[in-house]
């Protein structure tokens, strides 16, 4: 089975929370990934932005993707600082 756009689409709808969250792919290949999550009322915080945590899993699985697209579908990614500073060394 090759590891195209299809495939990636099959994958992230294994995931609960990516499904809870309606998030799709919508561009998948050449060690890079498009990963879009329609902004809905539920998604926002209280000050009315997406909340952080939706931008995060965001980035984080789409990271994830464009390191499948790049490296083949047994990819696992470890570990991603979310400080204000990239992580490198807020308390």
């Amino acid at each position: 089975m090759g590891f195209d756009l299809a495939t990636a689409q099959k994958v992230l709808d294994s995931q609960p929370f990516s499904r809870l969250l309606g998030a799709r792919i919508t561009a998948f290949g050449d060690g890079a990934a498009v990963l879009e999550v329609a902004v809905r009322d539920e998604l926002r915080q209280q000050n009315g932005f997406l909340h952080g945590g939706v931008l995060a899993y965001a980035a984080d699985n789409a990271l994830t993707f464009a390191g499948g697209a790049a490296l083949g579908p047994a990819v696992l990614t470890a570990g991603a600082p979310q400080g204000a500073d990239g992580g490198a060394g807020a308390p």
